[in-house]
């Protein structure tokens, strides 16, 4: 296997791979392993050493770092370039011959799709051999022929696109069908039935390893959708390739090395001129640049290729039983080899797509976006010295202060507003300059809406109303003591918040620990911090983020 380093790219390249993704996620992993102080400072270097503004660099003016400027895509371009340089630093820490998952699974699927296009091309040559074996008594029946090598594939290219409409349709099936219904019940119930026996065998530890990892899983599909599914398909359909060619590299073969004779036959009474009329229908294709009798068989050859079992095959005339064969190879083309390649073209140009219409703005991005772009500070006089010229740190130094503390993603967010959920036990304790400094200098938003709420669904019906008008655009911030353990109403109140906000909306849990005399905002034990993870990790939820609002 190639390793990365032999085919490094530029920094500032944005076209993401399936690849990419991958290494992405199991660089993500590592990271949730590390000490956040260590990440901050690490990811501040790569930031400031190697991507800094050369990756958006060519769409802003040198002097300038005003949210008109950067575009949509800059957090694409950053995290690319972060991704870049994580695996030169890993290939110079481990070693040249390190194989990165991304790089792995890039040659599995390469060395696979070559396999499966040699066994497809061997099968379907084997099978059209079988299919031409003549032994000189009766003459090859085409519609076996057509049947097995054209209608076969036709009605599994059919199901599959009728899958895809059907998938469209689904969100409105699911809806309108009583049917559909009732089997999503009975399943859902199965499921939960099944899951409950399972459980109850494995200790406390391990069913909380089987959630997280049901949320994991729940967690990259909602991120990514159907991004890892197009590799899938598009090998399908390079294994559908290779099987029409290896039928028609046999066929020639045969055609070349054999004197073969087709005919047709069929226990229904059907008239030469219903066959010619069927057999022009299907070579309307290839019929307007091929001309009768070589695209398809005329009239009298149909007439003359007609087997009637009692007759035998010897008042057949030979140019009528050979007229089959450039018909017969054609509708391979058409119907079995063209169908795959445009479905081969669609499912690439798909998945370049849908690599192209990932935002990364999900949790794990936004932590890491937060670590590139906020300078390090550390107490004890050390502190970040970068290049003070630069444009990025003059926006940075101008807006740093008590009031309007450095933001999360330089001024992108700054005018957006975070809503602050804070339980009633403790709303009128929590000091309103201190909460906004705390918010802006931890996350980079501003404070907006600050609601009085119980973590109930019932008794704040009125505050989640008002979340339903944020257009799926949210940014809400639920206040919680760590040192009190997330109970089941808890976080039943953060999927109902979800639900109502909508599927994109960044949801920030910040932990505060015990109340003290000076501030309610105090620190968080690990311990607590942990198992509070632990269980927002089993929702599952790509937008929701568990966070220390003080450290």
């Amino acid at each position: 296997m190639k390793n990365h380093s032999q085919n490094e790219r530029p920094p500032t390249q944005t076209d993401w791979q399936i690849k990419d993704l991958i290494d992405l996620e199991y660089f993500f992993e590592m990271d949730n392993r590390e000490d956040d102080k260590n990440l901050m400072r690490r990811d501040r270097e790569i930031y400031l050493s190697t991507i800094r503004l050369s990756a958006i660099q060519p769409t802003i003016h040198k002097d300038t770092l005003s949210s008109e400027a950067l575009p949509d895509n800059t957090p694409k371009r950053i995290i690319k370039a972060w991704l870049n340089q994580r695996r030169k630093i890993e290939v110079k820490s481990r070693g040249a011959d390190v194989i990165l998952p991304g790089d792995a699974f890039a040659e599995l699927r390469r060395l696979f799709m070559n396999i499966a296009m040699l066994i497809a091309f061997f099968s379907g040559a084997g099978l059209c051999f079988s299919l031409l074996t003549y032994k000189g008594s009766e003459p090859l029946n085409v519609s076996v022929f057509l049947g097995v090598l054209i209608v076969a594939q036709m009605g599994l290219i059919i199901i599959l696109l009728s899958g895809f409409c059907l998938r469209r349709q689904s969100r409105l099936f699911a809806n309108t069908s009583f049917v559909y219904g009732l089997l999503s019940r009975l399943i859902i119930k199965s499921a939960l039935w099944f899951r409950e026996k399972t459980m109850r065998k494995l200790s406390a530890e391990q069913r909380d390893q089987v959630h997280a990892t049901i949320g994991i899983a729940h967690r990259q599909r909602t991120i990514y959708g159907s991004v890892f599914f197009w590799p899938f398909f598009i090998i399908g359909q390079v294994v559908g390739v290779g099987f029409n060619l290896g039928v028609l590299a046999a066929a020639f073969l045969r055609i070349l090395s054999a004197d073969l004779a087709f005919g047709w036959q069929s226990t229904i009474q059907i008239s030469p001129q219903a066959v010619f009329k069927a057999v022009k229908l299907v070579a309307l294709p290839w019929s307007w640049f091929m001309p009768a009798g070589i695209a398809y068989p005329t009239i009298e050859q149909i007439e003359g290729s007609h087997m009637v079992l009692k007759d035998g095959i010897y008042h057949l005339a030979t140019q009528d039983l050979v007229s089959w064969w450039p018909f017969l190879c054609m509708a391979v083309c058409i119907y079995g080899l063209l169908p795959r390649i445009l479905l081969l073209i669609s499912g690439i140009v798909i998945q370049k797509r849908r690599l192209h219409l990932l935002t990364f703005d999900h949790t794990d991005c936004d932590r890491l976006m937060q670590r590139l772009i906020t300078p390090v500070l550390e107490t004890g006089g050390n502190t970040e010295q970068p290049d003070s010229d630069s444009p990025e740190m003059q926006f940075l130094q101008k807006n740093a202060s008590p009031d309007n503390p450095l933001s999360r993603q330089d001024d992108q967010n700054a005018a957006d507003k975070m809503i602050a959920l804070i339980p009633d036990d403790f709303f009128e304790a929590v000091a309103d300059k201190e909460l906004r400094f705390k918010i802006k200098n931890r996350f980079g938003y501003d404070l907006g809406a600050t609601f009085e709420v119980e973590a109930d669904v019932l008794a704040d019906l009125a505050v989640l109303e008002r979340l339903a008008d944020t257009d799926g655009d949210a940014k809400i911030l639920l206040l919680q003591e760590a040192w009190q353990p997330p109970i089941r109403e808890t976080l039943l109140f953060i999927r109902k918040i979800r639900e109502i906000a909508g599927t994109k909306a960044k949801i920030i849990v910040a932990m505060i620990g015990k109340p003290a005399p000076e501030t309610v905002l105090t620190p968080v034990k690990p311990e607590n911090y942990k198992i509070w993870e632990q269980k927002i990790e089993r929702i599952g939820d790509p937008y929701l983020r568990l966070e220390k609002l003080s450290e």
